[in-house]
């Protein structure tokens, strides 16, 4: 929605894949909302003439964020918060925000957004009475000296989660594999972990056969897998130590 309004409105800042689905978010629970993005003709401070913005969402690369900040901020009264999704960074001046999720290409229905949580190093009271007060989204809150040991967390368990299972259908396409083959397979490991979670590893490494272990490594060709392996390999060993 891009309305004028008498009542104040969040502003959402962006074009890019979060924006697209925040945006989306927010018609589902019909909450109406400003949106401009660094595409349009018209200058951010022209827009911003005549609408009564209550908060904005910065949803903008983390390389672009500050600056783009540092450059518009006045352009608001100062009583307008600056809010960004960032997993990794702390800025001065604006709330982090960061929604702990993977934003694929397609849009979701809305349960899925609501069960999003919002990890921030903020206090927690600065999202619940501004651009989060309408939303039932879960706030949590995290140390800001933590907050690139949780992002690169968040990236391993998504890109790092999505870089393995493409080298395994590159490596079962290689042996006459196909997705109608390995996509039931899949399902159900994923199906298992959010059921089971640690309980859901099978395998000669749970069961510790050293022997059908030795002769999968032997067995990769690719360095990359056969690295992949050993460092997975060497990882459950050392969670299960524990």
């Amino acid at each position: 929605m891009n309305r004028t309004s008498s009542t104040s409105l969040p502003l959402i800042i962006g074009s890019g894949r979060l924006a697209r689905h925040w945006k989306h978010y927010l018609n589902l629970e019909g909450l109406p909302f400003y949106e401009w993005s660094r595409r349009d003709p018209l200058r951010l401070a022209d827009y911003v003439k005549g609408r009564n913005v209550g908060a904005v969402y910065l949803l903008l690369s983390d390389a672009a964020l500050e600056p783009f900040y540092r450059e518009h901020r006045t352009l608001l009264p100062a009583s307008v918060r600056w809010f960004h999704a960032s997993g990794a960074l702390v800025v001065e001046g604006m709330i982090d925000a960061h929604p702990m999720m993977s934003f694929a290409e397609e849009l979701y229905e809305l349960e899925r957004y609501r069960s999003i949580s919002i990890t921030t190093a903020a206090p927690v009271a600065a999202l619940e009475s501004t651009l989060f007060a309408d939303l039932q989204n879960v706030i949590t809150p995290i140390a800001a000296e933590d907050k690139a040991r949780y992002h690169a967390l968040c990236v391993l368990g998504a890109a790092g989660t999505g870089a393995l299972w493409t080298l395994l259908e590159k490596e079962w396409q290689a042996l006459g594999i196909g997705p109608a083959q390995w996509r039931p397979y899949q399902a159900q490991i994923f199906a298992n972990l959010v059921s089971q979670g640690r309980h859901a590893i099978t395998g000669p490494w749970v069961r510790g056969d050293q022997v059908t272990t030795a002769k999968n490594f032997e067995a990769l060709e690719s360095p990359s897998a056969r690295k992949l392996y050993e460092t997975l390999k060497g990882v459950f060993d050392e969670y299960r130590e524990h």
